[in-house]
C-alpha cells in the first residue's frame, strides 16, 4: 500500500508543468511520467481541469498497455462490475480534486488504484 501511494504521489513531482497555465490552480495541469516502484513499468497520466473547476487525471499511455497474449489490460479489480471491462488506457484515476491557495497544494479528491480496486481519499 506504502508503494502505491509513493507511486501515485510521484505523479505530482515528475514530469513537467504547463507553461501556457491560467492561473497558478492550474499549473499542475499537464503530462506526467511516473514509473511503478515494483517493476518499473512506466505510464502517463494527463491531468487536467474539468469544466466544473475540478481537477482528474487520465492514463493516456502504458508501456505495456496488453497482456503478453495481446489483449488489453483491463480494470478487472474495479469495485463496479460495470467498470471491469474498460481498458486501462483512457482511465480517470484521479477525480475531483481542488487547489487550496493558502496551503498551496491539490486536495479533496480520490486516486483510484487498479491493482487494488481501491480508492485512496486525499486530504
Amino acid at each position: 500500500m506504502k508503494q502505491t501511494i509513493i507511486f501515485f504521489s510521484l505523479l505530482f513531482f515528475i514530469g513537467g508543468f504547463s507553461a501556457q497555465s491560467q492561473s497558478k490552480a492550474d499549473k499542475v495541469c499537464g503530462l506526467y511520467y511516473a514509473a511503478d516502484p515494483k517493476n518499473g513499468e512506466g505510464s502517463q497520466v494527463l491531468i487536467y481541469k474539468t469544466t466544473n473547476g475540478k481537477y482528474e487525471g487520465k492514463v493516456v499511455w502504458m508501456q505495456y498497455p496488453n497482456h503478453p497474449n495481446g489483449e488489453p489490460r483491463r480494470d478487472v479489480k474495479n469495485p463496479d462490475p460495470n467498470k471491469r471491462n474498460q481498458t486501462n488506457v483512457g482511465m480517470v484515476m484521479m477525480r475531483d480534486f481542488v487547489y487550496d491557495e493558502k496551503e498551496n497544494e491539490w486536495s479533496g479528491g480520490t486516486v483510484y488504484n487498479p491493482v487494488s480496486g481501491n480508492h485512496i481519499a486525499v486530504t
